[in-house]
């Protein structure tokens, strides 16, 4: 079953933009008239999908949602009975605390959300309440409480850009990144990502700056092409009849080398040994085929890279550099 994950859209041209190298978070001149901190959320690699920590309401509530760059809505609380039972997801999504919308604004309607291909997604009832995020509050923030859902394990935190726009409740309203720029929590709807290796138990998701400590080189600009899919967790939308996935030997983990993904003049290499996740003794490729339509890169891919969305909207860049 196809669940909704952490995925990236880009386009193929590149140029580069020299960066110089340093240690720690800092904030990117994207508005330089403005001297905001940044706002440091680290994620936490839950072997199939990235996440994190989040409190909503007064008192606050803490949950966690999962990182995805490919859609742009904030939604909490799935339906543990039809969560993914693949490896675990199921009994993870049971940990998670469930959020109380008592004390919240609403219900101010509600919206299906859809994700990837198939019959994956979540209907939700709209809410506005106080989201923290990292030490950074939002307030007034309209977000999603699922009545149901199917094929997710957790809720989500959608990064990606506003190319639907949606929870679109008789009027604009902001998205998460739209609320921290205008309450000038940041100084710009920007932010960057840094999974970190598979086997790393925590990664970085810096809004408003980007850690120049996790990378060395220039970093490479791409556009962001519009799409439909709301993301998966590879590079395509198809599975197979049975898990969906292509198992190798985990042996091929070892050896050396990797894929090369080329971007104009530019190349990114994924090592064998992140291009091959593993999970309750199977190892498989962190690639799937698509017959037609947009590819997506997806976690394989984003480990071997770190990423820094300039804006979130339509006209959306990309800033990827090959970790050193």
């Amino acid at each position: 079953m196809r669940f909704s994950t952490l995925s990236a859209l880009v386009a193929i041209s590149i140029q580069a933009l020299p960066v110089t190298h340093a240690q720690g978070p800092v904030v990117y001149p994207v508005k330089r008239a403005q001297s905001i901190n940044a706002v440091h959320v680290p994620t936490y690699n839950e072997q199939w999908i990235y996440t994190v920590e989040i409190a909503i309401g007064n008192p606050p509530q803490k949950t966690l949602v999962q990182v995805d760059t490919g859609s742009p809505d904030l939604w909490v609380n799935a339906n543990c009975s039809s969560a993914p039972t693949e490896f675990g997801l199921d009994d993870l999504c049971k940990k998670v605390p469930r959020y109380s919308p008592k004390t919240a604004q609403g219900p101010l309607g509600s919206r299906l959300l859809g994700y990837g291909s198939g019959d994956i997604g979540a209907l939700v009832d709209i809410y506005e309440d106080t989201v923290e995020v990292g030490d950074a509050k939002v307030k007034s923030q309209k977000f999603g409480v699922a009545s149901n859902s199917r094929g997710i394990p957790i809720g989500i935190m959608g990064l990606g850009p506003v190319l639907n726009a949606s929870f679109a409740v008789n009027e604009s309203y902001h998205l998460l990144l739209d609320s921290m720029a205008a309450q000038k929590v940041i100084a710009s709807r920007a932010y960057s990502l840094g999974l970190g290796s598979a086997s790393d138990d925590q990664g970085s998701l810096i809004f408003g700056g980007l850690d120049k400590g996790r990378y060395s080189g220039a970093l490479q600009k791409l556009p962001i092409v519009k799409s439909r899919d709301g993301g998966t967790r590879d590079l395509g939308a198809e599975l197979n009849e049975e898990l969906g996935f292509y198992l190798v030997d985990c042996a091929v983990r070892d050896h050396k080398g990797g894929v090369t993904f080329g971007f104009g003049d530019g190349e990114i290499t994924v090592p064998f040994r992140e291009f091959i996740f593993t999970a309750q003794g199977l190892c498989a490729v962190g690639l799937e085929g698509v017959k037609d339509g947009q590819q997506i890169l997806g976690d394989s891919f984003l480990r071997a890279a770190y990423g820094k969305c300039l804006d979130n909207s339509e006209k959306c860049a990309n800033l990827l550099v090959v970790f050193d």
